[in-house]
């Protein structure tokens, strides 16, 4: 199944041995760019969920990171969750033209304000 920004509907079952992680769980499989990105899970505090995840960029063409910033709230029919992203983008010299690398500065700059938010509500039990 695809996953990550982008994705806008998807079904899992999580049983009750589950439920405790589901949060951390479904933000991760949701904002997660890259098999190498960790994740960072605040402890938890009540029913709100917080933490991050850092990504590496692609090596071939930038050293560096982006870091994905999380909060939510966790309630008996769901989750909500908001997340930012911050970059640490140093392009490999050469790797990229100026045009290019302007390009990809001014988007990271816009990525940077944009908040992505995820969703997930209890639709039934499982089958």
């Amino acid at each position: 199944a695809q996953q990550g920004p982008g994705k806008t509907e998807d079904e899992v079952c999580v049983t009750a041995r589950e439920s405790p992680r589901f949060a951390d769980r479904a933000i991760r499989n949701y904002f997660v760019l890259h098999p190498g990105c960790t994740t960072r899970p605040a402890p938890r505090v009540g029913n709100a969920v917080s933490g991050t995840i850092t990504c590496p960029l692609d090596p071939k063409r930038a050293a560096g990171t982006v870091t994905i910033t999380y909060e939510g709230v966790v309630a008996a029919d769901g989750v909500e969750a908001t997340s930012r992203m911050a970059f640490d983008f140093r392009p490999v010299p050469g790797a990229l033209g100026p045009d290019e690398e302007r390009q990809v500065a001014m988007a990271t700059q816009a990525m940077e304000q944009v908040g992505i938010r995820l969703k997930a509500e209890r639709t039934g039990e499982c089958v």
